[in-house]
């Protein structure tokens, strides 16, 4: 899995100030940027809301968008930019899987589970 760094959209892992991380994660499997930009929105509404939140510490809440990587690199250049500037703003994350779009709805535990190895706590589906 990649995370794409919001300020550059540079790829690669990213780790976290905390020891514990508990992820909400909006997860779209459409190439389009007319479904992906309203969940870029929504995460970084979600982001903005758990940024301001009193947690105890080594505890940090992140907003994830999960999203294609191939239908990330399908997007023109401008709209790329504007996922960045959307979650960079709010403090949202964009993470890349490669075929996400040929997972099911079942096997979205598969990615609960790669977060998992990363420290990321997720609610069971």
């Amino acid at each position: 899995m990649d995370i794409v760094d919001p300020t550059t959209g540079r790829l690669g892992p990213r780790s976290f100030s905390a020891s514990t991380v508990i992820a909400f994660l909006e997860i779209t499997t459409s190439a389009q940027w007319r479904f992906i930009q309203p969940r870029a929105v929504k995460v970084a509404a979600w982001a903005s809301v758990l940024n301001k939140a009193k947690l105890p510490r080594g505890l940090q809440v992140i907003a994830l968008l999960a999203i294609d990587r191939g239908a990330y690199f399908s997007l023109p250049a401008p709209e790329r930019e504007a996922l960045h500037k959307t979650l960079a703003a709010s403090g949202g994350v964009t993470s890349l899987h490669r075929d996400l779009a040929k997972i099911s709805v079942v096997d979205a535990k598969i990615l609960a589970l790669e977060l998992a190895k990363l420290g990321v706590l997720t609610p069971n589906p």
